[in-house]
């Protein structure tokens, strides 16, 4: 049910899901600045170009990763893994900065099964409804707390793993849509969901891969 003005109407789930997907876009400042982010990580990683295959983004529903099992949910962005330097394939090395895509607060420093999720709020980007975009840099190493706020650019950690974990060394980037004081550091996989709660709009950042001249969607061979 969604409330428009004084009146309350229903909508088919259809609906819901059409409307949802219409708001999860990326605005458009966003992609100038993904594009200067990307070249500047491609640089700093030594590739030519990076490599994307199947379970590496959004939506997908499998692992790139050893056996390639089923995931437990669906991938919600891209994980920047291997590129190409000299027509060879490598793997991105430890220690390259994770920046920040652009300028924002810093909503969150939380944990992840690899290192740390830094969540970067864009408060002048808002929908009508109230949603705030947010970009998120995981499964990397930080040194110390991020400061409040951060310019574009600004390294918020470094590529890299804790010891014990399965998966290769990579960078994961979500952007997304939540309403103003989502509590981050309480939700998350199996979290109850509060009556009250309006759910975040995952954005599908595909687009910007499948169009950067710095990108190429490979087909699955063995893994590296």
């Amino acid at each position: 049910m969604r409330g428009d003005g004084n009146e309350n109407h229903w909508l088919s789930f259809e609906d819901y899901q059409k409307e949802r997907a219409g708001l999860a876009v990326v605005p458009d400042v966003i992609v100038a600045d993904f594009r200067e982010w990307l070249a500047r990580l491609t640089n700093e990683s030594g590739f030519d170009k990076w490599r994307f295959r199947s379970g590496m983004v959004f939506g997908d529903r499998t692992e790139w990763w050893d056996m390639r099992s089923r995931r437990g949910t669906v991938h919600e962005g891209l994980d920047f893994v291997e590129g190409f330097h000299g027509g060879e394939v490598n793997l991105i090395p430890e220690g390259v900065p994770a920046r920040a895509v652009a300028s924002g607060e810093v909503a969150a420093a939380l944990d992840d099964f690899m290192g740390k999720t830094v969540v970067v709020r864009h408060s002048s980007l808002t929908l009508p409804g109230g949603g705030i975009f947010h970009t998120l840099l995981s499964h990397i190493q930080i040194e110390a707390p991020p400061p409040p706020f951060v310019a574009k650019g600004e390294i918020l950690g470094r590529v890299g793993s804790r010891a014990g974990v399965r998966v290769r060394p990579h960078l994961h980037l979500t952007g997304a849509w939540f309403p103003a004081g989502f509590p981050f550091t309480e939700a998350g996989i199996g979290t109850v969901i509060h009556p009250g709660f309006t759910p975040a709009i995952l954005v599908n950042l595909n687009n910007l891969i499948e169009t950067s001249p710095l990108c190429v969607m490979s087909p699955d061979d063995e893994l590296l």
